[in-house]
């Protein structure tokens, strides 16, 4: 089953719940090459192809039945494009970079002047907009 990497309101396991029914177990991961910013007068970000340098903080999901993919697609709707990116993930024991490759929603082309030029804050996301979030999810 394809591995799902989060970098938005899916991090929250109440909003992933809550769009797809299942109960996730996620694991901390980095995307790099990536930017996140926040969109334009919302409360939620969008992916872009960034330099190598950049890199975005997320989780991964593994795991996840072939009959949430759609409802996946259709929560995150058609400013996004899902697309298989590799991302690192860190092993604890040793502390060693392993790398996955991953499914994750990229904002498209004709979208992007849509995004702001700043990034979008997980922390700030949780402590402003949740609680209503999870009302309209």
């Amino acid at each position: 089953m394809p591995i799902l990497f989060v970098y938005g309101t899916l991090m929250e396991a109440r909003v992933f719940a809550a769009v797809t029914g299942t109960t996730p177990t996620m694991v901390p991961a980095k995307l790099c090459g990536y930017r996140r910013f926040a969109f334009l007068g919302e409360c939620y970000p969008g992916l872009v192809t960034g330099n190598r340098n950049d890199c975005v903080i997320g989780r991964l999901i593994q795991d996840i039945p072939f009959d949430v993919w759609p409802r996946l697609d259709e929560y995150e709707g058609s400013l996004y494009a899902r697309k298989e990116v590799v991302v690192e993930v860190a092993d604890g024991d040793q502390g060693n970079v392993e790398t996955c490759t991953a499914e994750t929603y990229v904002v498209k082309t004709q979208y992007k002047h849509k995004l702001s030029n700043h990034d979008w804050d997980f922390d700030y996301f949780r402590k402003h907009h949740l609680e209503r979030y999870l009302g309209r999810s």
